[in-house]
């Protein structure tokens, strides 16, 4: 399914249930018709400074391709008499984001996951946003809710709307990004580089395993405290907890450095002993639940008993 390969309209669809909710809009199920390619459509209507975002997020994960990085497959417009709504069609990850795992399952991982599991999950969003960096490409939003979990258990990292072109010898200046994931650089409004991704990973690293960020106030009166925050943040002010491992503070630690130079690049810490002495597997590999409805199962269950996988078949 490529861009160039076929102009799309809303009628190419069979239109499913809805999954997802946000400002931007909605996101629904939907399956390509005479053909068994299940896919996810994303609805926003086009206006203000939103357009420039949707750009972004057509442009570059449609040149991307990579087994960790969300693809989008092509769009569309529909168009009404109050408004025109872009659509995004994009590869559908059934068992949705870590956030909304960890929600609709908080008894069990409200204090994190384990960490073998912490540890697969971090090594596949590297070999993702390590394979965007050598597309001279920044993320800029590494997040728990735009880290999404595929047909096979696959960890891909999603949503661009933040990201940017920039290469090595690049410096980006625009102040973006989510208060509790963003490098210190950018809170202090200061030119910075790729690493900013790399801190953000950090931090996931971290939230993976206790279930809440590094530099949150821990405070009940300072919790949304943004100006404390960002002090934390600047400051590198916070505790490892007790139950991490000495290899996980030791990788976590290496991300989280104030100077960007002495971050870890993603091709050093992918030999990290945190990284290398888990077994690798995938997450649906672990009993972690689906958080489908039962609307959206079962056209699941469709593609499961389809003799297409769904991964590589995009019809033309």
């Amino acid at each position: 399914m490529a861009n160039q390969a076929k102009h799309w309209k809303q009628d190419d669809f069979e239109i499913g249930p809805i999954v997802g909710k946000g400002s931007f809009g909605k996101v629904v199920l939907a399956k390509v018709k005479n053909h068994d390619y299940i896919c996810a459509l994303k609805y926003d209507t086009r206006h203000g400074s939103r357009l420039e975002k949707w750009l972004r997020e057509l442009k570059i994960p449609s040149l991307l391709r990579h087994p960790n990085v969300l693809r989008t497959l092509g769009y569309f417009n529909v168009e009404t008499n109050q408004a025109s709504t872009l659509v995004i069609i994009m590869e559908y990850a059934p068992c949705g984001s870590l956030d909304k795992i960890i929600n609709c399952h908080r008894s069990k991982y409200m204090n994190g996951f384990e960490e073998p599991i912490a540890s697969n999950i971090i090594r596949q969003v590297m070999s993702g946003v390590d394979y965007c960096h050598d597309q001279d490409v920044i993320h800029r939003d590494i997040k728990l809710e735009n880290i999404m979990v595929g047909y096979d258990g696959t960890i891909k990292v999603g949503d661009f709307g933040l990201a940017n072109f920039c290469t090595d010898s690049d410096w980006r200046e625009t102040y973006c990004g989510t208060g509790e994931y963003m490098a210190p650089e950018i809170i202090e409004r200061k030119p910075y580089d790729k690493s900013v991704d790399n801190w953000s990973v950090g931090v996931l690293a971290y939230e993976l395993m206790c279930g809440y960020t590094p530099f949150l106030p821990k405070e009940e009166r300072h919790r949304d405290d943004r100006n404390k925050l960002c002090q934390n943040i600047i400051n590198l002010t916070y505790k490892m907890p007790g139950h991490f491992s000495k290899t996980a503070q030791s990788f976590i630690r290496g991300f989280l450095q104030l100077k960007p130079q002495d971050r870890k690049s993603f091709k050093q810490a992918i030999t990290d002993p945190w990284i290398v002495n888990v077994p690798e597997f995938n997450l649906t590999d672990e009993p972690v639940e689906s958080t489908m409805t039962d609307g959206e199962d079962s056209l699941h269950r469709l593609v499961n008993n389809l003799s297409v996988n769904n991964n590589n078949a995009t019809p033309n």
